[in-house]
């Protein structure tokens, strides 16, 4: 099975600039029309209970879906507030009315107190963090979706140091304030030109940094803003270089992980399915629920 069966053919467009990202905006042929709501569409509407653990534990929060809608949550979906913030460790649906445990990570080392619930932050980890998460459960071959957390406490604090950011708890959550009160994260007129897409593919440095595809196009909209304000932050703490990259570059990539033979495992939610590759070039896993791919996302290694 190749991942290209999920989307059919993914057509690339000219890239555009956004602070120190180059996006080129993805359209996949074979579009779902699935309805899926986000997290932070029901912590708004109070529909949704993301929570500590009767035993706490760093690894694992609950969540309850209230609502009787599914619910997406994107990898490296960032968690705040309760005894420290964390990041879920893959891309899952939950199903309404559904109440699962959820494996995480945490990204706030310096702290473990405060109350029992979490809220939805709006925003999404860095791409270095993402991809971190990834390999740790590709390449670990963690069908359990374990992290290694002391490589994920690492890119946080290489993520504080590079950004020059100071959080008394080391908390990547903190980075991300900083810089939406200094005006740096997107706003959604500011990312326009892509919403209507399917998907994007971001450059930092002159390199592909990542692919983030979404057959169900409407999902894509509603979740733009906060994986692009993961991008952005990774692009912003990473020296600034050469942003040109070839678009048939771009295009390669694209035919070369559409081209992966891919391994099948199941969610943690039990209702849906994760088609996982890894080889020399990429490595990368899409999310398959009621026969349709919902999330494609792939790293260059």
């Amino acid at each position: 099975m190749k991942l290209g069966e999920w989307t059919g053919n993914i057509k690339v467009e000219d890239g555009l600039v956004f602070k120190n990202c180059l996006l080129f905006p993805l359209r996949v042929e074979k579009e779902t029309d699935l309805n899926l709501r986000t997290i932070d569409e029901l912590v708004n509407e109070k529909r949704i209970k993301i929570e500590e653990l009767k035993n706490p534990t760093i690894s694992s929060v609950r969540i309850r879906n209230l609502s009787g809608e599914p619910v997406f949550l994107l990898d490296g979906e960032i968690l705040a507030e309760a005894l420290q913030t964390r990041v879920t460790n893959t891309s899952l649906i939950i199903d309404g009315m559904q109440d699962v445990v959820v494996p995480v990570s945490c990204v706030e080392e310096g702290r473990w107190s405060g109350k029992s619930e979490f809220t939805a932050s709006g925003m999404c980890s860095t791409i270095s963090l993402r991809k971190e998460l990834m390999r740790s459960l590709i390449k670990g071959k963690s069908k359990k979706f374990e992290s290694n957390q002391s490589r994920i406490w690492s890119a946080v604090n290489a993520t504080l140091l590079s950004t020059g950011i100071t959080s008394p708890t080391s908390s990547l959550y903190d980075v991300y304030k900083t810089y939406e009160s200094r005006g740096f994260l997107p706003e959604e007129e500011e990312i326009a030109p892509i919403l209507d897409a399917s998907g994007v593919i971001c450059a930092v440095n002159g390199k592909i940094a990542v692919m983030d595809v979404f057959p169900p196009r409407k999902l894509f909209r509603k979740v733009a803003k906060k994986l692009i304000a993961g991008y952005v932050v990774e692009a912003l703490s990473s020296k600034k270089g050469n942003m040109y990259v070839k678009m048939s570059e771009i295009e390669a990539f694209v035919e070369y992980i559409m081209n992966a033979s891919v391994e099948k495992v199941e969610s943690p939610t039990k209702n849906s399915f994760e088609l996982r590759f890894s080889n020399e070039k990429a490595f990368g896993r899409a999310v398959v629920y009621k026969n349709s791919a919902v999330h494609i996302s792939s790293f260059p290694n």
